[in-house]
């Protein structure tokens, strides 16, 4: 309650008392009145002395407030005459001002028990009359309550439990005066509620919104039933009814539908800042759902612009036209063996897990070295810290489970594992056909992250891989058991383990450091037919430190270095005219480099990144310089066009054979090649994105397979650095990048790879020589790569997509018996001979693939079921595209042997 003095109309009693005006008897009034004044008295001619000090409340008494009167809302402020005397008590009290009968009266019975300290007037207590304020507030009933939360509760999305922070919650009252307990009326209750902070009042409507966890709470509802609903933009709509009883409060949990479950949304994600002119990169929420990646998003480099077609069961990433092993895999900053397991079914790191895929197909800066194609790199991501989450997945291809979540609040763990099902599929449906390809994979991933500060964050982890992929050949004859017993088959297994340790620092806003270390092993057994069999054994070690510095808006300093450390135990026989030849050796390589590169702008909408790396290779006590440039100019809003040109190096390949002095050639020297890079990029609109580029690369120095007397040690050279490429190119992407229910991205090559030597290049080049100066089309040169794909999200948990591509055939050396109806019969093999025509001049049929995928996702309150279809190669019985051709005896006739039809049935639950 306020109660206020009225100072401006203070008598000075004493002074009428000296005067003999003040009546010496007073009468006290039943309503309380005090007459004060001789009204023959003329005021205006009395002169008051000066107040020193004013009367103080210093004992209060609170007037009685019917609840009769609140419920009417009766309210109101009542002043009052007061005689307070020169002890402090109060003499009489009188209406002045009044607001209701029993309000008036109730408020003089308060004040009459009022004690002041006295007024002073020349120095001494004196009597004075004084006006009061007496306040009769609802809104202090209300506060005399106090605040207590009664209803409060949590928003999670259902089915993945995750909550829904900074959503609106709207309370609707149904019948709030039914609350008996209510001591004012409902209009005047709710405004008060309204005043609470964090709750705001619109239209009777109570407004609250959820903090970051998805929880909130109200104040102080009246007991009624209640309306509660949450709209929330791409959720499903929601309401729920709820009862308040006094004295009882409410917290409850709500599970929020959304209109979508596509994956789409599950991972955050923005463009990043686009610095490499070759850098593709799409959003692991966006192309785990491509149809014919079973649910794998790091196979979307397959469709990516400038990655060439593989064979079925290569596990290998061809990138504009270069050699098998002149691309490297990188996870985390660390280099991995391989990407992809054998089949190429899926990758050897669960996608789940994953935070980003890029791709440089070229003209990449000098943060890598050791490769004279493309990178590919992949980087995990931390478990989630708010709870476990997990997932399990079944299908025709292979089971998978998922786990993480937090071990403490600094500490948190993922964990999953994975093992095919695919090959027994493959061995009933490929029993009658003359080549049978059965995979076998499996792999485990764990990572532990450990945030120590906001500015520290350490992770470790394991990657273990195990492959194994037969081929079985019904007609293969020439083989020897002392080689391998199994004549019939080819048999590949590929094993690798790794531990890697990751610790990021951040000194200030502008210096960083990236730590990397690895330890790995991995081993490859093959044996082919009774020809050939080998073993390796490679332990590596890997360290990575890079150093990021802004020294200013226009200038950054990135700086690092890297360095592998290898170890490769060989095992390696091969059935020759002369018998079997076998060794076993033992190699030891060390490769080391140290770069810089800065990050400019010049001026507005220009970056330049020069930079200078140096590599080292102890395998061949060689080292080498690279100097590399590429640069992005937006010239106007929307467009920009960017190049690239940089000199690149590599270790001779294949690695560990290549330089042996058994089984290659130790003189030889690094490999080289040179990048030519231009773009251009259009932001058509927010979603639609156009990118084209051209390329021209050329390397030189590249081992090549050959049989020539070295004529220093009169021993035979198995490779000689004699081979040149050149590589050029165009190629598009058009994407449409994740809108309401569509993105998809039609990516095109236009490409030609060659190669240059004197000599046989490989089994296809089956020749003595050809002209040293003619180019020759490199085995996986492909003229056309189109690919298209589109997928749709549909209306209740549906999704559907497609990818469709059409790929050049492989080149080819032309049987002549089959092209040109020439024959060689051999009477003392009693056999056709095959006749070669021209190194590489035909070509296989185009290959065709439509893939297809349909999801189907049901949505439960702390889980969620999905069911899916992944059916590639759904064209297989209209158009077979060939992977190899199969020769009759005399080689006039061929059969295409091909990919079938691989249909991917799944069911997957999250929770």
């Amino acid at each position: 309650m306020k109660n206020t003095f009225i100072t401006g109309t203070m008598l000075l009693l004493c002074l009428l008392l000296s005067l003999g005006i003040y009546g010496q008897n007073i009468d006290q009034t039943q309503n309380d009145e005090i007459i004060l004044f001789d009204e023959a008295v003329d005021s205006s001619t009395i002169t008051l002395p000066a107040i020193e000090k004013m009367p103080e409340i210093i004992k209060f008494y609170e007037a009685d407030y019917p609840v009769e009167l609140t419920k009417q809302g009766i309210e109101g402020i009542v002043v009052i005459e007061l005689l307070v005397n020169e002890s402090g008590t109060v003499d009489s009290a009188k209406i002045a001002t009044g607001v209701h009968p029993v309000l008036d009266k109730n408020a003089v019975t308060a004040a009459k028990k009022f004690i002041f300290t006295p007024a002073i007037i020349e120095g001494k207590p004196a009597p004075v009359l004084l006006q009061y304020e007496y306040a009769f507030s609802l809104r202090d009933i209300l506060e005399k309550n106090g605040r207590y939360v009664n209803f409060s509760g949590k928003l999670l999305e259902k089915g993945t439990r995750k909550p829904i922070s900074d959503a609106m919650v709207v309370l609707s009252f149904e019948n709030i005066s039914a609350d008996t307990h209510l001591t004012v009326p409902s209009d005047i209750y709710l405004n008060w509620l309204g005043s609470i902070d964090g709750q705001v009042l619109e239209e009777d409507r109570l407004i609250i919104t959820t903090d970051s966890t998805g929880e909130f709470r109200f104040y102080n509802i009246p007991s009624c039933s209640v309306v509660i609903n949450s709209p929330i933009p791409g959720y499903e709509k929601f309401e729920e009814n709820e009862t308040l009883v006094h004295g009882e409060s409410i917290n409850a949990t709500y599970y929020i539908q959304r209109v979508s479950y596509s994956e789409y949304e599950v991972v955050a994600y923005g463009k990043t800042e686009k610095k490499e002119v070759s850098r593709r990169q799409l959003s692991i929420s966006e192309v785990k759902k491509v149809p014919g990646f079973s649910g794998d998003a790091i196979k979307v480099v397959q469709a990516l612009p400038g990655v060439a077609r593989v064979s079925f069961g290569s596990g290998e990433v061809i990138i504009r036209g270069s050699g098998l092993e002149d691309t490297r895999y990188f996870l985390d900053g660390v280099e991995i063996p391989i990407l992809f397991h054998m089949g190429e079914l899926k990758s050897t790191y669960n996608s789940d897990l994953l935070s980003s895929i890029d791709m440089y197909p070229g003209g990449f800066n000098t943060r890598y070295g050791g490769a004279i194609g493309g990178i590919v790199e992949i980087k995990g991501r931390q478990a989630k810290t708010d709870r476990w989450h997990g997932n399990i997945d079944i299908n025709a291809l292979d089971a998978s489970l998922m786990a993480e979540g937090p071990v403490t609040n600094k500490l948190s763990l993922s964990i999953s594992g994975r093992k095919s099902f695919i090959g027994k599929f493959l061995e009933t449906a490929m029993k009658d056909k003359p080549t049978t390809i059965i995979p076998v994979y499996s792999d485990i991933l764990a990572r532990l992250d450990y945030k120590y500060d906001i500015k520290n964050r350490l992770f470790f982890t394991f990657l273990s891989s195990r492959d194994k992929l037969d081929m079985v050949v019904s007609e293969v004859t020439g083989g020897s058991k002392e080689i391998d017993e199994n004549l019939d088959k080819a048999i590949m297994k590929y094993d690798f383990d790794m531990f890697l340790f990751g610790y990021d620092r951040t000194f200030s806003k502008k210096l960083k450091n990236e730590l990397r270390f690895s330890l790995g092993n991995w081993r490859t057994n093959n044996s082919f037919f009774g020809f050939a069999k080998f073993d390796f054994s490679t332990n590596s070690i890997y360290l990575r430190d890079e150093l990021n510095y802004n020294l200013n808006k226009e200038i950054k300093l990135n700086t690092g270095i890297d360095a592998d450390f290898s170890k490769i135990k060989g095992d390696l026989n091969i059935l020759s005219s002369t018998g079997n030849k076998g060794s076993v050796w033992e190699s030891s390589f060390s490769f080391g480099g140290v770069y810089t590169n800065l990050e400019l702008t010049p001026f507005k909408n220009l970056l330049l990144i020069p930079g200078i790396r140096y590599d080292y290779y102890k395998e061949i006590e060689e080292g080498a310089a690279s100097l590399r440039l590429t640069g992005r100019y937006q010239y106007k809003k929307g467009h920009t066009i960017k190049g690239a040109l940089g000199n690149y190096n590599q270790s001779p390949k294949p690695r560990g054979q290549a330089i042996d002095p058994s089984w290659g050639n130790p003189e030889l020297p690094v490999s080289k090649s040179i990048h030519y890079v231009g773009g251009y990029e259009w932001n058509i609109t927010d979603l639609i994105y156009l990118s084209t580029e051209v390329y021209y690369n050329k390397q030189k120095d590249i081992p090549r397979m050959a049989d020539e007397i070295n004529p220093k040690t009169g021993d035979p050279y198995n490779f000689l650095p004699d081979m040149k490429g050149r590589m050029y190119g165009l190629e598009l992407m058009l994407r449409h990048e994740l809108g309401d229910r569509f993105f998809g991205w039609i990516s095109y090559s236009l490409s030609r790879s060659e190669r240059k030597a004197p000599g046989r290049t490989s089994d296809e080049y089956d020749l003595e020589s050809w002209d040293a100066d003619k180019w020759v089309l490199y085995e996986k040169d492909q003229t056309h790569n189109l690919q298209v794909v589109g997928s749709w999200r549909l209306p209740a948990n549906w999704e559907c997509g497609f990818r469709f591509r059409y790929v050049t055939g492989n080149p080819i050396t032309p049987i002549i018996s089959f092209t040109e109806d020439k024959y060689e019969y051999n009477a003392d093999e009693a056999q056709y001979v095959m006749l070669k025509g021209e190194p590489m001049s035909d070509r296989m049929e185009p290959f065709v693939q439509l893939d297809l995928r349909v999801d189907k996702r049901f949505v439960f309150k702390n889980w969620m079921l999905a069911t899916y279809l992944d059916l590639q190669n759904a064209n297989y019985f209209f158009y077979n595209s060939p992977e190899q051709y199969d020769y009759n005896y005399d080689y006039s006739e061929r059969k295409v042997i091909g990919s079938i039809i691989l249909p991917s049935i799944g069911i997957r639950t999250e929770f």
